[in-house]
């Protein structure tokens, strides 16, 4: 079985998805026991896992190369609109839940953090999928 025939377990994906989310924002507390570089990249890095692992619970059925690039054009192209200056976009970015979801400050570091959390994604995807059609 390829893993674009297989079908993800969305109950599986959704609990993953919703452990990201809260292990990313413990990255970013400044009193959390971790090195200075998790706390650095390991949000940015778990937010582009985030947004592999949306696309997998709402597409089961898609392509891995798919997901990855639906999850890539997003979280690139959230990333480069904080280039953006528009005086609408920063009243939404000044919402807490905004601001996280689009960014506030590009940096070129988080283009790499956001590729490095694609490619963990997506070796993950390709490899629970290979392991579950042998199972």
């Amino acid at each position: 079985m390829s893993t674009a025939a297989a079908v993800r377990p969305r109950l599986l994906y959704l609990t993953v998805f919703a452990l990201v989310i809260p292990l990313g924002l413990f990255t970013r507390s400044e009193s959390a026991p971790l090195p200075e570089f998790v706390r650095l990249y390991g949000g940015d890095t778990l937010w582009a896992v985030m947004f592999f692992l949306s696309f997998a619970v709402l597409m089961p059925k898609a392509a891995t190369w798919r997901i990855l690039l639906l999850a890539a054009v997003c979280v690139y192209g959230l990333e480069f609109l904080q280039l953006a200056d528009w005086p609408w976009l920063g009243q939404l970015r000044k919402n807490r839940a905004m601001g996280f979801l689009l960014g506030t400050t590009f940096m070129a570091s988080d283009v790499v953090c956001l590729s490095v959390g694609l490619l963990m994604a997506t070796v993950g995807d390709v490899a629970f999928l290979r392991w579950r059609a042998k199972t």
